[in-house]
């Protein structure tokens, strides 16, 4: 449970860290 909960949280901040552009560039 507490796997989920910290995977929900690393990916949530990655996001908001990561800036738009970045998604752009994968495309």
């Amino acid at each position: 449970i507490g796997v989920l909960l910290l995977l929900v949280l690393v990916e949530l901040r990655r996001f908001r860290q990561t800036p738009p552009q970045v998604t752009a560039s994968d495309s």
